[in-house]
């Protein structure tokens, strides 16, 4: 549920742009024909119901996810508006009092957005049972309705004209109407029909009920219930004559209906802003060819650049921070330089993966080149507090251990290439722990290391062998993904698992879908299993026939009967390949 709160937060959030701008649009076209307005409250409707995102060069929306889905969960929470003076504004106040800690059985965020989320859901269901009970009670009113046409009726109990149904609208009329009124309200009335408004009105009411916690969405509601007014007026009233718009305008009066609360399911004859309808009847124009046109435009790039997304900048589980530098590789190496780089290259890695984890924005700042360091920059992976410095990749799980814990080893390095690849071990407060796999390029400003190329892959989603061995290159046991004794997570994950009454950890308890899980297979990708045991109930090996080779991985069940399986070890290099 917290997921779906913050997918319909950054909804809100990104379609307040286009409500911002269709408000703009309109008064620039104010002039122009109504339906074009109602049309541009048809997009708003279209992007809050609808989360696909379209990607657009044209864009001018500044994040297409200011609140990563994963926040509450981050090592260092932050947001991306896009907007740098607000990032930077808040995302210290998130990381100040709202980042986790071990010693933490929660993190912070998690308690936050849980309320939230719950609170969200309370709104919707008052305003929902709202729409309802207004509903069922007005037809209770109009229950006694004499019909004195198809779906035309009069009632004593109502004092105005309005439409009310879905599948089959009808038509109430209050008795005692003159023949003048009956005619121009019946003619209002028919023309909202015609439009399907009785049906746009309740669906704006369905959308405001989800969005009810954004101001800019009752906002969007009301001027679309005038602009609905005004269009249907506008198409009743056009080719009358001063008379006939006269007593149209009377009626408009004697009918106004004082409404304190916003009418969800009624189309009324005189409930929306009657002194703004009756000017714009009386100082109704047809508009210019060239004003429709320009109307159109305007609307058309209202949508263009405010209905997409910006065109992201990479995709899957790669993030591409800074391509290695402008030096050949490969080349001979000057002997002095080469020995200094075998003495010292593990030395700058191990201080440059300390930074990455404690989100030492200065140190990183200091050894990294200008280019790297602006590239950062650029993604707003800096997050300034005062004289503080951090470093936060933003959505990402708990890079932080603990100060006693080193959650990261260098993998390879290369004297040659000037590489070298760093493992670091995340974790979530599921628990569950993952892997990533960094490769840093240096260069040399006379003396002093540099990082002059970075990028990370994340490994949770494995769907090969190679994968598996990239992930995995030293064993499982003693290390952070040994849930057994590495990292000490199996103990919680299987209270978690035996005391839940949901079927989220029923994977856990069978030793090939907890391989999958716990390993961070890509459940996805078609890979079979199979498990083989060797006399010991509580030991066995599941073997992963990935499409280019197969793998072994030993499987212990360390707890109670019913307890799960952890992964306790993987073969030795000479035993790895299979095929």
């Amino acid at each position: 549920m917290n997921e779906v709160f913050i997918g319909v937060l950054n909804s809100a959030l990104v379609s307040g742009f286009l409500i911002l701008a269709v408000i703009l649009a309109r008064f620039l076209i104010k002039k122009a024909p109504k339906w074009i307005s109602c049309a541009l409250w048809g997009l708003v409707a279209i992007k809050l119901m609808l989360p696909i995102r379209v990607e657009s060069i044209f864009s001018l929306v500044p994040s297409s996810k200011p609140i990563p889905s994963d926040i509450e969960y981050s090592a260092a929470p932050q947001i991306d508006t896009g907007i740098r003076a607000i990032n930077q504004a808040v995302n210290p106040v998130l990381m100040d009092s709202y980042a986790p800690r071990l010693e933490y059985s929660v993190n912070p965020l998690q308690v936050v957005i849980s309320v939230c989320a719950k609170i969200w859901i309370v709104g919707m269901a008052i305003l929902f049972f709202y729409l309802l009970i207004s509903y069922l009670a007005m037809q209770k009113k109009v229950a006694a309705s004499e019909k004195i046409q198809d779906n035309i009726y009069v009632c004593d109990r109502v004092e105005n004209p309005f439409i009310l149904g879905i599948l089959k609208p009808g038509i109430y009329l209050p008795s005692g109407l003159s023949t003048d009124a009956e005619e121009c309200i019946l003619e209002h009335e028919k023309t909202h029909l015609k439009r399907r408004d009785y049906l746009w009105k309740p669906l704006g009411f369905l959308i405001l009920t989800v969005y009810w916690f954004d101001p800019l969405c009752w906002v969007a509601y009301l001027l679309f219930c005038k602009d609905m007014e005004l269009a249907c007026d506008e198409r009743v009233t056009r080719d009358k004559d001063k008379k006939w718009k006269a007593t149209y305008c009377q009626a408009l009066l004697d009918c106004s209906a004082q409404r304190k609360m916003v009418a969800a399911c009624p189309v009324a004859f005189g409930e929306v802003s009657v002194k703004e309808r009756i000017k714009s009847i009386l100082n109704y124009k047809k508009p210019a060819f060239w004003m429709i046109l320009l109307a159109i435009v305007i609307g058309a790039i209202t949508g263009i650049c405010f209905s997409t997304s910006p065109i992201s900048d990479h995709s899957g589980t790669v993030i591409e921070l800074k391509n290695p530098g402008d030096e050949s590789r490969g080349a001979a190496e000057d002997a002095a330089v080469l020995e200094k780089w075998d003495d010292e290259a593990a030395n700058a890695a191990q201080e440059w993966a300390q930074a990455i984890v404690q989100g030492d924005g200065r140190t990183i700042r200091s050894m990294a080149t200008q280019e790297v360091i602006q590239d950062f920059e650029n993604r707003e992976l800096f997050i300034e507090n005062g004289e503080d410095i951090y470093f936060s990749f933003g959505s990402s799980p708990m890079l932080y251990w603990g100060e006693e814990v080193t959650p990261y080893i260098i993998a390879s390095q290369d004297a040659e290439s000037r590489t070298v690849d760093i493992l670091y071990y995340v974790w979530t407060s599921d628990p569950h722990v993952t892997v990533w796999r960094e490769q840093i390029t240096y260069t040399w400003e006379g003396s002093k290391f540099l990082v002059c190329g970075e990028s990370m892959v994340t490994y949770d989603r494995i769907a090969s062998a190679v994968e598996f061995f990239q992930a995995y290159p030293i064993a499982l046991q003693g290390s952070l993904m040994d849930y057994y004794e590495g990292n000490g997570f199996g103990t919680a994950l299987n209270e978690h698992a035996v005391l839940a009454s949901s079927g989220a950890y029923l994977e856990l308890f069978d030793p090939q879908t907890a391989a999958l899980s716990l390993l961070n297979i890509a459940k996805d990708a078609g890979i079979d299993t199979e498990k083989v045991t060797y006399g010991d109930s509580d030991v066995c090996t599941v073997i992963l026939h990935f499409p280019d080779g197969d793998v072994e991985v030993e499987m212990i069940h360390p707890y109670e009967s019913v307890g799960i399986w952890v992964p306790c070890n993987i073969p030795k290099e000479e035993n790895r390949w299979q095929r």
